[in-house]
């Protein structure tokens, strides 16, 4: 899809910068989608997953901030710096989970590189802390709320 929206904007005159973005907490698959018995896997470390986040908050922010830019490259990563425990981020909202023995194929880690993002926007290392992530997810549902 990139190299489709790379050549079309090309075709077209016109600059684009492709997103490449993380989890975003509330729309993933563990705030997003948890269910009583919600199960995670557990690595021989005794982690769960670790993943690039960033908040609903922190994300319109940073968006805002491209937005801005003058001259992007052609693709950013999005995320907060660092990659965040699932199993921290669902004890920091206070939803329970238990663990399962993690497949031999599963990936313990999936850290996004921001060092390119950085030149655009600042990112706060609090932005991948479990609390904060959380925080941002529920002060996202409240506004949606209203």
């Amino acid at each position: 899809m990139e190299t489709h929206g790379a050549a079309l904007a090309a075709d077209l005159g016109v600059p684009l910068c492709s997103l490449r973005i993380g989890n975003i907490a509330g729309l993933d698959a563990i705030l997003g989608n948890w269910r009583p018995g919600f199960r995670l896997d557990r690595f021989a470390d005794g982690r769960s997953p670790r993943r690039s986040y960033i908040g609903p908050l922190t994300l319109a922010r940073v968006l805002g901030d491209l937005m801005r830019a003058e001259h992007l490259p052609g693709v950013l990563n999005v995320a907060a710096p660092g990659s965040t425990e699932m199993g921290a981020i669902l004890d920091a909202a206070g939803l329970a989970w238990a663990p399962q023995p993690a497949p031999e194929a599963a990936i313990a880690e999936v850290c996004l590189s921001v060092r390119a993002l950085q030149r655009y926007t600042r990112l706060d290392p609090a932005a991948a802390r479990p609390e904060t992530l959380v925080r941002e997810w529920r002060e996202m549902k409240d506004l949606l709320a209203k």
